[in-house]
């Protein structure tokens, strides 16, 4: 399997699992709507957006382009749902961007269980073709959800970092930005 169909398939589970975190984290600070309109789950078709989890990524791979960016449909949220919208948006934002890190760690850590099978192969045999297709998923893994995690903090609206970064600011700043 190339390069590319894996960087393709991990940019599309990793987006899918940044939206179901917003929706689960809605989920447990009160707002059902997530829930209720089926987008908790792990499958992939109801978060699809054509161009953003199809046509983007499938672009980037087949041009060797060196970066991947994609999106799934946002999960839907309705902050007056939640039972402290002020305090509990923000967190609700922020459960993408983490989830993003998650999938980086537990990545690193199946690399290095990957990585640590290769190492015990006796000296002159070749290293097993699913270790080394294994140990190119969660480097890809890594990268990908890393690059994800910083996009989405960055603070300009609609990304998760300005939801953020307007519940921090004081006031006055607030209104302004």
């Amino acid at each position: 399997m190339g390069d590319a169909l894996i960087r393709v398939l991990v940019l599309v589970f990793s987006v899918v699992f940044h939206e179901v975190a917003h929706g689960w984290a809605a989920l447990k600070l009160g707002d059902t709507t997530a829930r209720d309109q089926g987008r908790l789950t792990l499958n992939p078709l109801p978060h699809v957006d054509p161009m953003g989890s199809i046509i983007v990524p499938a672009l980037l791979a087949l041009t060797s382009s060196p970066f991947m960016m994609g999106w799934a449909k946002p999960v839907p949220v309705h902050p007056g749902r939640l039972r402290q919208p002020w305090n509990d948006y923000p967190k609700v934002a922020a459960a993408g961007p983490l989830s993003n890190l998650l999938l980086a760690l537990v990545s690193a850590l199946l690399l290095g269980v990957t990585a640590g099978v290769g190492n015990r192969l006796p000296d002159g045999h070749a290293a097993l073709e699913p270790a080394t297709f294994l140990v190119r998923v969660w480097m890809t893994g890594i990268y990908v959800n890393i690059a994800l995690a910083a996009f989405n903090l960055v603070p300009l609206p609609p990304l998760d970092g300005s939801w953020i970064l307007s519940r921090l600011l004081p006031g006055r700043m607030r209104a302004s930005y």
